[in-house]
């Protein structure tokens, strides 16, 4: 894999998409790769952006929760603003993107978003909602989003279904984790530090121990499925591999010196790996 340092200590989270593209973001700096090609800094209006989104090297989506970048392939555009800000963000195509915040969701379909959509009004109606942390939209077709109490709703036809509670060892998915779905039959997020449960279609597994370091568990909250066969997942200086059967052991790429990762691979043949305000890896990942 090559390696660009980047003197901006702001850039943390990391979007690939197709073949060799990857757009990074943080603070309001954001930055793209393009066949082996970095492009120089931009800076957007606002601060604290935490969440992108690329669905092919000419549209991203970044949002800092209450603002919206579009990339156009060599420029990053003000659009629409979500209308009740959202914590997680994922795009499936140009004209699909759907955003979550607390128990509400909304689609961008390339121009505007959709009304907010409450998705578990009975929770609501009982104060039991939780807010979710979130999404994944492999297609226009099927997302699945997580909340704070290992709820996880399924988008399918224009609508939200659930929830499958995920099972749990008394921990919590907690506010910094994430869910990623290779497709409507496989997805993954994690429970306890460490601990991981999958999605194949029917229910959620019981979870199970993937990566330890020395004596502590890795929380692993960024993870990233290309398909059933092949997911990474890493945080602070680690990352582990999935090969559709078993995990690698953890891989230390920074020394530790790193405040954390965030991985996004569109195959087993291409990764991004966003160290926090150091620099990022791009190319073939090595289990």
């Amino acid at each position: 894999m090559s390696y660009n340092s980047q003197e901006n200590a702001q850039l943390i989270y990391v979007s690939c998409a197709q073949k060799n593209f990857c757009a990074v973001v943080g603070g309001d700096t954001v930055e793209t790769f393009n066949h082996s090609r970095w492009s120089k800094l931009s800076t957007l209006r606002g601060q604290n952006y935490y969440q992108v989104s690329c669905v092919s090297a000419k549209f991203c989506l970044t949002s800092n929760g209450a603002r919206v970048y579009r990339y156009n392939g060599s420029n990053w555009v003000k659009a629409p603003n979500p209308p009740s800000g959202s914590s997680g963000l994922s795009c499936a195509t140009p004209t699909f993107c759907m955003a979550v915040g607390g128990n509400e969701t909304s689609v961008f379909d390339g121009t505007s978003w959709t009304h907010p959509e409450v998705v578990d009004k009975a929770h609501q109606m009982t104060n039991e909602s939780q807010d979710f942390t979130s999404v994944s939209c492999p297609t226009s077709n099927f997302c699945a989003a997580v909340d704070e109490s290992e709820n996880v709703y399924s988008y399918s036809n224009s609508k939200w279904t659930g929830p499958l509670v995920i099972p749990s060892n008394g921990g919590t998915i907690g506010a910094g984790n994430q869910i990623s779905c290779a497709s409507a039959h496989f997805c993954l997020t994690f429970t306890n530090p460490g601990e991981i449960s999958a999605f194949r279609g029917v229910a959620w597994s019981e979870p199970i121990t993937v990566a330890t370091t020395s004596d502590q568990g890795v929380e692993l909250p960024s993870v990233s499925c290309s398909s059933s066969s092949f997911c990474a997942a890493a945080d602070e200086g680690f990352i582990i591999f999935f090969n559709g059967r078993t995990w690698s052991t953890p891989k230390n790429i920074d020394n530790g010196d790193s405040g954390g990762l965030q991985v996004s691979c569109t195959s087993a043949l291409f990764c991004g790996i966003q160290i926090s305000q150091s620099g990022t890896f791009t190319g073939k990942p090595t289990p």
